[in-house]
């Protein structure tokens, strides 16, 4: 889910999160701005970082309900 999230005085970012619903294993990253591109280069840290193949996305975000999407290669 992504959230603009700051401070006081400090910048604010918004925050992709990924959790594993059977390890509970979580990646979480910041960008300043909501871009695809952004959403992009997540999603391909994401990959290189888990440590097993993920073979589908459950996106949630605060506009829309579960959308399932095929996992990049």
């Amino acid at each position: 889910m992504l959230k603009r999230q700051g401070f006081k005085g400090r910048k604010a970012f918004y925050q992709w999160t990924a959790i594993d619903e059977c390890t509970r294993m979580r990646f979480v990253y910041g960008f300043e701005e909501h871009t695809p591109e952004n959403s992009t280069k997540f999603l391909k840290m994401l990959l290189k970082e888990f440590p097993f193949k993920i073979k589908r996305f459950k996106q949630i975000t605060e506009e829309s309900s579960h959308i399932n999407i095929k996992a990049v290669k």
